[in-house]
């Protein structure tokens, strides 16, 4: 301990700056590694694997100095420093014991986020401050000071903590979907819970409850009811849901139940205008969505394009990008039309979204007043023996299914518009089966085709129909969504961006 050297290491790793550092590391990472469970902390940072090594080496280099600095501590005679590295090592390794547990078990729905933990994240802070202002503090008063303003600051930390984080609420307004068969009404909660929709109905009071075989769904932050057209259209309605504070075979423990706002949904449309509002391809940039929508004014139906996410690598990937905008965009009272794009399809959970929207199948119709909404699946736009689909898909299948299904369709009266996520003019390496498409299109007679994919704004025209490229992210205009205004058989289409802008029109354009 005589060597200069030696003493300089000592003195650096055992320095009150050097303490502060690495316990400030050691509560960002419990903080990290709780608030959100990882699926929150691979939205903000770059995925799960590297929020794993990020956390890991961490761990790892918090395990060394701590120990180190103990092991220099009480060889120095640093008693006050050697009881706050030994804190500090044992919570990094219980932290090291909990990290596998959080990381596999802890991805469940119910996790909190990183806000509802900062409260308690900052009490700890505290505690760590305090406790280096204790062992370094020479005078006793000082020591009782900081403890008694400890104990104040921890008990309100703790409550703000409970009152911030920790309420039961409804997220966003209810999404109301249009599957084709009748209405699916949508919504949210911030925690496993039950739910019911209450509507009236020429002057009748109705109950619908998100449940099956007589039993709640109790798992799940998203309910689903449905809603005949008839039953909601000018309807006035609102749900309700309680949270699922235990769910087992025995002595199961539920909240008391909470209500949304009444919504009054939007009257049937009767007549031959209808305004749509198309938005496509946010892939998770939520904020340029609604900014674009909003900018559109007003509209009658929502069409949502698809490609809504990159990935469906949890649950969440769909409530925070599918239905929490379509609930904020459609307000609750607007009917919302979504075709699946080719990015939805891709992910663990991607097979979850069919049942949340309330669909029975993602090709079907839609009918507003004399239009007729044409809605099909492009699906997966690499071909199933692709490497990077893993021998997951059989997209050839499943489109010779859709098409069969479609083709036996009766064609409508009225104006007919298809909507598919993918256009059917983009070449196709993978499908011969567009050409199918192309003649069901034909068949109907339709006139403007409404599509995404391409992150572009363009009309293009073709032979038998033109496409509607309705915008999305594009390099030129920003993020782009697009108005289409029906009157009669003819349209005219305003595309604004994120800024407010009209970056474009087109029309009219006949539709017979």
């Amino acid at each position: 301990m005589d060597n200069p050297i030696w003493q300089k290491i000592t003195k650096a790793v055992t320095s009150k700056v050097a303490l502060a550092t690495f316990a400030l590391l050691a509560y960002s990472e419990i903080y990290l590694s709780v608030a959100g469970s990882f699926f929150e902390a691979n939205r903000l940072l770059f995925g799960t694997s590297f929020v794993a090594l990020l956390l890991l080496s961490l761990q790892v280099a918090l395990t060394l100095y701590f120990g180190v600095a103990l092991f220099l501590s009480f060889r120095t005679g640093e008693r006050a420093n050697g009881a706050l590295c030994l804190a500090g090592e044992l919570a990094v390794v219980m932290m090291g014991i909990a990290m596998p547990i959080i990381f596999y078990y802890g991805r469940a729905t119910e996790a909190v986020t990183f806000l509802a933990v900062l409260p308690y994240f900052l009490v700890g802070l505290l505690v760590a401050v305090a406790l280096f202002v204790i062992a370094f503090a020479r005078k006793k008063v000082v020591a009782v000071i900081v403890v008694i303003l400890l104990t104040v600051l921890s008990v309100g930390g703790v409550a703000a903590g409970f009152a911030f984080g920790g309420t039961f609420r409804i997220e966003e307004n209810p999404a109301v979907f249009d599957n084709g068969t009748d209405f699916s009404v949508v919504w949210c909660t911030s925690a496993p819970s039950i739910g019911y929709m209450e509507y009236t109905h020429d002057g009748e009071t109705y109950v619908v409850y998100d449940a099956e075989d007589g039993k709640y769904r109790a798992d799940s932050r998203v309910h689903t009811v449905h809603v005949p057209y008839e039953h909601l259209y000018g309807a006035t309605y609102r749900v309700g849901a309680a949270k699922v504070k235990k769910n087992a075979a025995k002595n199961s423990v539920t909240g008391d139940f909470i209500t949304s706002p009444d919504y009054r949904f939007a009257s049937k449309i009767t007549g031959t205008s209808v305004k749509l509002l198309s938005v496509t391809d946010w892939h998770e940039d939520t904020t340029r969505l609604c900014k674009a929508a909003e900018a559109c004014g007003e509209y009658d139906v929502l069409l949502m394009m698809g490609d809504a996410v990159r990935f469906v690598n949890e649950r969440e990937d769909l409530i925070d990008n599918v239905i929490l905008p379509a609930g904020k965009i459609g307000g609750g009272v607007k009917p919302i039309v979504f075709a699946r794009g080719n990015h939805e399809p891709r992910g663990k959970y991607a097979s979850e979204l069919k049942s949340m929207l309330g669909y029975n199948d993602y090709y079907f119709t839609a009918t507003y007043g004399n239009l007729n909404l044409l809605v099909m699946d492009g699906g997966e736009d690499k071909a199933d023996d692709d490497p990077k689909n893993g021998g997951l898909f059989v997209s050839e299948a499943y489109r010779d299914a859709e098409l069969t299904a479609i083709e036996a369709l009766p064609v409508p009266a009225g104006i007919n518009l298809s909507v598919c996520h993918i256009p059917l003019f983009a070449p196709s390496e993978t499908s011969p089966q567009y050409a199918r498409f192309s003649a069901i299109l034909e068949k109907w007679n339709i006139k403007l085709e409404i599509a995404g994919h391409e992150h572009d704004l363009d009309l293009v025209h073709g032979t038998a129909f033109d496409t509607l490229v309705a915008g999305g992210p594009t390099d030129e205009d920003g993020f782009v969504a697009c108005r289409i205004d029906v009157t009669g058989d003819t349209c005219t289409i305003t595309a604004m961006n994120d800024s407010g802008e009209i970056v474009r029109t087109y029309g009219p354009i006949s539709l017979k």
